[in-house]
């Protein structure tokens, strides 16, 4: 069975649009199914899709797949010289999950966007609780996706360490 969809082919975050191809007759009449209880695909991803399609170099996965793993080692090296934050370089994907030295990795990613900012700018991360079946598993928690070129990605960890630190002395971190 194969799946693939453009947000992850093409780095199009959001976009609800793909393909399944399968010899198994009861996966294939499952997903038919599912796929009829949707209206249709948005017009905007179909368009979409036939662009990426017809414009895409055939080296386009092999540099994407480049491309991904030199950011992902940005930003697992970043986070590591980071003190109480632990994360693991992902295998797949282009997101991993930080554990961070907070007890609330919700008011701190809130904490980031209203109340800190380091030389004009701040780092905007998603609390990861919702990814763990117990969410206070993931309580102290953050995904962060390296879809930023590494430069980027080094800056927003360099920002988050601050952001860490500004936490800590406001009193909410561990």
């Amino acid at each position: 069975m194969v799946v693939d969809s453009l947000s992850k082919r093409f780095s199009l975050c959001g976009a609800r649009i793909g393909c399944m191809i399968t010899w198994n007759e009861d996966v294939r009449r499952a997903a038919f199914h599912i796929a009829q209880a949707r209206l249709a695909a948005p017009t905007i991803e179909q368009h979409a899709a036939a662009h990426m399609i017809r414009s895409v170099s055939s080296d386009y996965v092999a540099k994407a797949h480049a491309e991904y793993l030199s950011r992902r080692t940005a930003a697992v090296d970043a986070l590591s010289k980071i003190p109480g934050v632990v994360a693991h370089a992902p295998e797949g994907g282009f997101y991993l999950l930080a554990k961070l030295p907070v007890s609330d990795a919700e008011d701190f990613a809130q904490f980031m966007l209203t109340d800190f900012s380091h030389e004009g700018a701040t780092t905007f991360v998603a609390p990861a609780a919702g990814f763990y079946m117990h969410r206070e598993a993931g309580q102290s928690t953050i995904r962060i996706a390296f879809v930023l070129k590494e430069s980027d990605t080094r800056q927003a960890i360099r920002v988050l360490a601050e952001g860490l630190i500004a936490y800590a002395q406001r009193g909410g971190g561990r």
